[in-house]
């Protein structure tokens, strides 16, 4: 029997988990225009290392949900609503022995832009993220590094009159960590 061992003893974990809910509904006898979307984009570049007993760890986390809903008794749901989230992990090289690196990217995103009453939903609501790691190099031996970037974003334009939804809620995060 043969089997192969690793004498270096390097570890490469890369953990996604994207939860994404969509709910822009119209209640009544209007039309649902509605324009709910979601982009999530999760990009790593080259891990190189150079060394023994290294790990390194990169954990995404991603939660978006929309709700821009329209509930009368015959106006229309013409809400345009979306989530952006673009996460970019620039390549990382690791020049040296017993590291223990973690890159945690943590993104919550909601969008509640509801009509509740007579008239039509027109609301415009927007969350967009981006968290950009560039080229990452470690040298030496023996040092933890931990990253952590956490973004919430919160639309929650509802409209409870008697009139049109016409709001306009946006929000832009833009991190870019050089280390």
């Amino acid at each position: 029997m043969f089997a192969a061992i690793d004498p270096f003893k390097n570890s490469v974990n890369i953990l996604t988990d994207s939860k994404h809910n969509n709910d822009c509904d119209e209640n009544g006898i209007g039309v649902n225009n509605a324009e709910c979307s979601e982009i999530d984009v999760t990009t790593t570049g080259a891990i190189g290392i150079n060394g023994k007993m290294n790990k390194v760890t990169s954990d995404f986390y991603i939660d978006q949900v929309q709700k821009c809903d329209e509930s009368d008794s015959g106006h229309n749901n013409n809400a345009e609503c979306a989530n952006s989230s673009i996460n970019y992990l620039d390549s990382i090289d690791v020049l040296g022995d017993n590291y223990n690196i973690n890159f945690g990217i943590n993104t919550k995103q909601t969008n509640d832009c509801d009509e509740k009453r007579d008239g039509d939903n027109n609301s415009e609501c927007s969350n967009n993220s981006q968290d950009i790691i560039d080229s990452f190099t470690v040298t030496g031996d023996n040092n933890p590094f931990v990253l952590s970037l956490n973004t919430e974003q919160s639309n929650d334009c509802d409209d409870n009159s008697a009139g049109d939804n016409t709001a306009i809620c946006k929000n832009f995060a833009q991190i870019i960590v050089t280390p």
